[in-house]
């Protein structure tokens, strides 16, 4: 696939060779090596890219990945949530509501049309069994709240 971020616009996400999401900033000044800024989309890095996304340094940081995919503009409102976590079907998410300890769900699909910016969840019991049930989780719950989902380390 060739990349080309000079077709990106300030705030349209970009993934890495190693599945991290970007977010593009925007265009350096004329004449720079690295043309195009970057950050991190989970807030812990920015940096800058070539015209077609990779990196050149002989001396490469962590956060020195090359871009794998430009993804298209408004394609965050419905799978990333507010910490910048992209949610992908498999995954599977700590309940942090107290009413609810040690339940864990496991992401099975994406909705769309009236249920799009939403997930299909079914609960995992302790050993690790899906339960039968499927439910409808809003993405903007999934965050670090008292009544949220925070991503599962396992």
């Amino acid at each position: 696939m060739i990349i080309d971020l000079n077709t990106c616009v300030a705030g349209q996400y970009l993934r890495t060779v190693h599945g991290n999401l970007l977010i593009y900033v925007g265009r350096r000044g004329v004449g720079a090596p690295y043309n195009h800024e970057i950050k991190f989309a989970d807030g812990r890095g920015s940096g800058t890219r070539l015209d077609d996304g990779h990196v050149f340094s002989t001396n490469r940081m962590e956060c020195d990945e090359d871009v794998l995919e430009i993804l298209p503009v408004g394609w965050e409102k419905e799978n990333v949530t507010k910490e910048g976590v992209e949610v992908r079907i498999g995954q599977v998410w700590l309940d942090l509501d107290k009413r609810m300890p040690g339940r864990r769900v496991q992401v099975m699909r994406f909705g769309n049309g009236t249920f799009a910016g939403k997930v299909r969840i079914r609960t995992l019991s302790l050993d690790g069994v899906l339960s039968s049930q499927e439910r409808w989780l809003a993405v903007s719950r999934m965050h670090r709240h008292s009544t949220g989902f925070k991503l599962s380390p396992s």
